[in-house]
């Protein structure tokens, strides 16, 4: 049904408000101003969701730089243990090399004689 909107009454027309879509005053069906409604920023509540987000990503980062720093002194405790047990294995195998010098001067000096002897 296809209606003329000139030959329809004032009554019959859609009421059409003045009021912006954001709802933030203007001019209700009477054609009296609407208070203006209290500014509700939504980039406010996305912000500080973001702040409290980066602020536990901060708080979580500082957590695992704490772990693997832990794990780290962890690896470096383990690391000197290590050290530790190879330098008493040098100190014993410089003595035994000490030892095996003192007998092959032995033995050369045991050798020179046997050679000595058999050349005469």
């Amino acid at each position: 049904m296809v209606t003329n909107l000139a030959s329809m009454r004032r009554a019959d027309l859609p009421q059409i408000s003045a009021k912006p879509p954001n709802g933030r005053g203007g001019f209700d069906n009477t054609g009296t101003q609407t208070p203006q409604k209290p500014y509700k920023n939504r980039m406010t509540r996305s912000r500080k969701l973001r702040n409290e987000s980066t602020k536990l990503q901060l708080s979580l980062h500082e957590l695992c730089e704490k772990l693997s720093t832990t794990g780290k002194i962890d690896k470096i405790k383990a690391q000197e243990d290590m050290i530790n047990k190879l330098e008493v294995e040098v100190e014993t195998a410089k003595k035994d090399a000490q030892d095996f010098k003192g007998e092959s001067t032995e033995l050369k000096v045991n050798m020179a004689k046997i050679n000595q002897k058999m050349d005469l």
